[in-house]
């Protein structure tokens, strides 16, 4: 009777385990899915009008917007292209990460804005004279710079996190941690319009 008891044991943990996963696969988070991106999506696009609205009224245009330079342009496109690929490997990730039942995403697409940077940098650092770096790498105002771009992430990231509250997580931190980098790169993007400098650096 015992060894009876101990061979039901595991049919009936099987049992559990297959109508478990049978509730997973009913769950419709295939179809709501591209629904959280596309809600994603327009939280940027609100938050990014609403980040438009506050540097055309609170922060003065970049000088360089009506002169721009060959360095200007250079910096910028290196800029908004690591930019965009971090926004939209971190958006993607934290999607996934937001899906309990998806597969655990790989962290590589990451390194892509990263690797981006760091070729722009090395190019500047081969044309710039090196009496020249301490003085692009501080800039005219860097704290200003760090402040104004984290306080006006914080629109993005909160629109970001109230869209991934709908998910379910299994790393409420890492998915935090993912939004605040992607509502950080799509604000540095847009305060290019306001930025002083010409310098990745």
């Amino acid at each position: 009777m015992g060894e009876g008891m101990r061979d039901a044991r595991p049919a009936g943990g099987r049992g559990t385990d297959d109508l478990i996963g049978a509730l997973v696969e009913d769950l419709p988070r295939q179809a709501l899915a591209p629904v959280t991106a596309l809600r994603l999506a327009a939280a940027y696009a609100a938050g990014s009008v609403a980040l438009l609205v506050a540097l055309a009224l609170l922060f003065n245009p970049s000088p360089h917007l009506v002169h721009p330079d060959g360095a200007w342009l250079a910096t910028s496109t290196v800029t908004a292209l690591a930019g965009a690929a971090a926004v939209l490997s971190a958006s993607a990730l934290a999607l996934r990460l937001a899906d309990p039942t998806a597969e655990r995403p790989g962290y590589g697409p990451l390194l892509i804005g990263p690797a981006i940077l760091a070729l722009g940098l090395g190019l500047e650092l081969a044309l710039v004279p090196s009496g020249d770096w301490v003085g692009r790498l501080w800039g005219q105002a860097p704290l200003d710079c760090m402040a104004s771009v984290a306080g006006l992430s914080l629109p993005l990231l909160a629109a970001a996190l109230l869209v991934l509250r709908n998910g379910a997580t299994r790393r409420p931190s890492l998915d935090g941690g993912l939004a605040g980098l992607a509502a950080g790169s799509l604000a540095a993007c847009l305060y290019l319009l306001h930025c002083p400098e010409s310098s990745l650096l």
